[in-house]
């Protein structure tokens, strides 16, 4: 199996404009048209601020008839001097796409998480309520579902674990 490895990404590609930044490591299984990898992604205060707004892309979209499955993400608050104010119907999700997008992971609440003073974590697991229908050549992004947040100024981390499956290798099964 190679490594596949990859630093540096350009940030606009990825949606997080000129304040983000984002790694990706992983490891290739050729044979059945699998890529598992770990992304990091760094969301700035002001992308946390608008998340009900524009939902920054996680994982970029893998391309033609390849599809991204989620497998799970970590989710560090990185405590600055204020703590977000959220609204009453604040959960933060995974989806692909964009905000309109199929949930992949399941909805996790804002609160107790973004508005806390101190350093904080959160995993956000895959969806298992209902079945997900991967969709072909499209980014996961992460959604605010309510109301944008009102003040704040921490940064997110995030950590996401994805597979990336080749949809033409299905074509070979016999």
């Amino acid at each position: 199996m190679a490594l596949v490895t990859q630093s540096g990404l350009n940030t606009t590609q990825l949606g997080l404009g000129d304040h983000g930044s984002a790694n990706i490591s992983g490891e290739e299984h050729s044979a059945a048209g699998i890529i598992s990898y770990v992304t990091d992604v760094l969301l700035t205060s002001a992308q946390v601020l608008d998340l009900a707004d524009t939902q920054p892309t996680i994982v970029a979209a893998p391309g033609a008839n390849r599809i991204t499955i989620f497998k799970g993400a970590t989710l560090f608050l990185d405590y600055n001097s204020a703590a977000y104010v959220t609204q009453t119907d604040d959960d933060l999700q995974f989806k692909y796409t964009d905000a309109s997008g199929a949930a992949v992971s399941a909805p996790l609440e804002a609160r107790g998480f973004v508005d806390q003073t101190n350093d904080e974590y959160l995993y956000a697991p895959p969806i298992t309520t209902v079945e997900v229908i991967p969709v072909a050549n499209a980014a996961i992004v992460l959604d605010n579902t309510g109301a944008d947040f009102i003040t704040g100024n921490s940064p997110i981390k995030i950590r996401v674990w994805c597979e990336q499956w080749d949809l033409s290798t299905l074509a070979d099964i016999s």
